[in-house]
């Protein structure tokens, strides 16, 4: 299907695979996706349930924080298996801070943070678009 992700030059990096279109007539437009993070020493991926509204309310964010460098952007999971926000100091660097389970409600949980600049959140705006373009055909 389609992926999009927040990678820094240090090689850290969130990626979403989204592996079905959203389903319809279930009250959730539900997707299915796999994680998967490298940051710091810690490694790994996991399969979670996102939702469609979700994501397309998260690229909004992304969209309006890239052109105000101010203010923060925020994804998360109903089941809160996952977890990110972006937050950007006004002078062009960012922060991502979250966390991600291996499974919704009672799974291990991986705290994280990591930084880069606003260069490289154009090319998640270009992901997060193609993501939800490919989910409309």
């Amino acid at each position: 299907m389609t992926s999009w992700s927040l990678k820094n030059p240090q090689q850290e990096y969130l990626r979403m695979e989204l592996l079905s279109p959203p389903a319809k007539g279930e009250g959730y437009d539900w997707i299915s996706a796999e994680a998967s993070i490298d940051v710091g020493g810690f490694r790994g991926r996991t399969t979670l349930m996102i939702t469609y509204t979700d994501l397309v309310n998260f690229a909004g964010q992304v969209h309006a924080l890239y052109q105000t460098l101010q203010g923060s952007a925020e994804f998360k999971t109903i089941e809160d298996q996952i977890k990110l926000k972006l937050t950007a100091d006004g002078l062009g660097h960012l922060t991502v801070t979250g966390h991600l389970m291996d499974q919704a409600g009672n799974g291990n949980k991986l705290i994280f943070t990591f930084d880069f600049d606003q260069t490289i959140l154009q090319r998640t705006m270009i992901e997060l678009d193609e993501a939800i373009n490919n989910m409309n055909e």
